[in-house]
């Protein structure tokens, strides 16, 4: 008898025992599912309020950006205008220099060197400058017709020389002839070929500077 209650009582206890633990693995489980829902939620507030910042810095750095532009465009505009403003003074007063100086004449211009044989050029011009002496480092030799510009003449020739649109003007000796060089003709001494060919034919502004002193000396 008392060997059965012994067996009974262990029993309920491992019964009791049993459902405890299923209580406490239903709360646990109970627990760990508002555990879960909290932590979403508040992952997603925290989402949901770091996208609103996002938001935030986007369209305030989008704001600075549009602003920035348009402070740029406006003082890029203003810029250009000034710029033109000045290229058409610019070219008006080229234009007036042009009109006013009437010391000026056309002429056609052209080149030639020392190292092209159809031209027929030596090594020394026409009033004995030798072309390979150091001193030509210093002097720009054209060839003219003597009886349109005396020789020792100083000429002033206005040109594109550098093919960059700008025309400025350089000072030429009349030291050389040739035999195609007639009237208001120039033929300005390049030292090669190939420069003088660049160069090509132009129509320029000339302006002559007679060395009198040269023409009582001949």
């Amino acid at each position: 008898m008392a060997k059965k209650r012994k067996h009974l009582i262990k029993r309920k206890t491992k019964m009791l025992l049993i459902g405890y633990a299923r209580r406490a693995a239903v709360i646990g489980l109970i627990i760990g599912l508002i555990v879960f829902f909290i932590i979403t939620l508040a992952e997603n507030t925290m989402l949901k309020r770091d996208n609103v910042s996002l938001q935030d810095i986007y369209v305030e750095y989008r704001d600075a950006y549009e602003e920035a532009n348009t402070e740029f465009v406006t003082e890029y505009n203003y810029w250009l205008e000034r710029y033109q403003d000045l290229r058409n003074d610019y070219l008006e007063l080229l234009q007036y220099i042009g009109e006013e100086d009437l010391g000026y004449d056309i002429f056609t211009i052209t080149g030639y060197s020392a190292n092209d044989e159809k031209q027929g050029t030596n090594s020394t011009t026409s009033i004995g400058f030798k072309l390979n002496a150091q001193y030509m480092d210093y002097i720009d030799i054209i060839a003219v017709d003597p009886t349109t510009i005396p020789y020792g003449s100083f000429v002033f020739i206005k040109a594109d020389w550098k093919g960059d649109g700008f025309i400025y003007e350089r000072m030429f000796v009349a030291g050389d002839c040739g035999g195609a060089i007639k009237g208001q003709r120039i033929d300005i001494y390049f030292e090669t070929k190939t420069e003088a060919e660049r160069f090509g034919v132009k129509g320029c502004p000339v302006k002559i500077i007679i060395n009198e002193e040269n023409i009582q000396s001949n």
